[in-house]
């Protein structure tokens, strides 16, 4: 499941591709918040 191959579960990388995707996911989300908030006060 997680959309990984299974090459990279049997290969152990499992984790660690979800651990760069959660960063990856996380970096996306605190840069759209922070557009925003610029947009917002931009706006003002």
């Amino acid at each position: 499941m997680d959309n990984l191959t299974p090459r990279d579960v049997y290969l152990g990388q499992g984790e660690k591709i979800k651990r760069i995707r959660e960063t990856i996911k996380q970096n996306s989300i605190n840069k759209r918040i922070s557009e925003n908030k610029r947009m917002i006060l931009q706006h003002k």
